[in-house]
């Protein structure tokens, strides 16, 4: 008898299948923005991977591969549209977001070592140094004395990254008296930053790619791939930096599946030539 964690995997999988293969016959409209002819190619709806110039069935799963057109112009890059109902977004679970802005206070983890009785350095990600100014508010303890939290000011920004762990040092002022902290004691906290009016996007809604990060905007029964620039991640949302504005709705259910379409109908062509 089949083991029942098996036989679970394999009803994801066909369902998983399903959805694909749903998709890519609900889909109409592919537009594609080049001056260049198309090549007949066969890929599998699971496995996008693969792909040949002829029929035949997937190495992997065995499934039919399925015609598709892939544009021979490496220099412009496809812009696929996919065409879908309420009835079948809703089969799915897209649930079509609205962004919109909020002030975001932003929470920088750091670790650091006690330079004396009133000031530490702290450690920073390269990633986060944009949003840290001085007089940014930092928190922490020492392993010496857990139970007291230290509070303080950041005071200096050094110029110089280490290249081996990528981080810049940061110098605060310690403003909560003073405590026999001995020199390179450990530090752990955290610097909060307010980073303002910000636009502010689901996590579950975005696609990271090997291409970079990607949402789908959903207007009208389509969805269409914005690439995105990212900022940090607060709870469950990433500030939005680039690519995107408020107002836009956008699909915040599984996107994978939504992303398998779109290799299928040839997002993906370019790094295939």
């Amino acid at each position: 008898m089949l083991n029942k964690k098996l036989i679970f995997s394999i009803f994801l999988g066909l369902i998983s299948i399903s959805f694909v293969i749903f998709f890519y016959n609900s889909s109409k409209k592919v537009e594609v923005h080049s001056h260049t002819t198309a090549e007949e190619v066969y890929t599998c709806p699971m496995h996008p991977e693969i792909r040949q110039n002829e029929p035949g069935s997937c190495p992997i799963c065995h499934m039919k591969l399925v015609k598709v057109e892939t544009n021979i112009n490496t220099q412009e890059k496809s812009d696929i549209d996919l065409d879908i109902s309420p009835y079948q977004a809703d089969l799915i679970g897209i649930e079509p977001t609205e962004l919109k802005r909020k002030n975001v206070v932003y929470t920088i983890p750091v670790s650091g070592r006690m330079l004396s009785n009133g000031s530490v350095a702290l450690q920073v990600f390269e990633k986060d140094l944009r949003y840290i100014k001085k007089g940014a508010a930092f928190s922490g303890t020492t392993e010496i004395y857990p139970e007291k939290e230290i509070v303080g000011k950041v005071t200096s920004i050094d110029n110089l990254a280490d290249p081996t762990s990528r981080t810049i040092r940061v110098v605060g002022q310690i403003a909560n008296g003073k405590q026999n902290y001995p020199s390179e004691a450990s530090f752990t906290g955290n610097i909060q930053v307010n980073l303002g009016d910000s636009l502010i996007i689901p996590e579950r809604a975005v696609l990271f790619t090997g291409r970079g990060s990607y949402v789908y905007t959903y207007d009208n029964n389509t969805l269409h791939p914005k690439k995105v620039v990212l900022g940090p991640k607060i709870k469950d949302y990433y500030v939005v930096l680039k690519g995107i504005e408020e107002g836009a709705k956008i699909s915040s259910g599984p996107n994978f599946l939504i992303d398998s379409e779109s290799k299928i109908r040839g997002l993906d062509d370019q790094k295939h030539h």
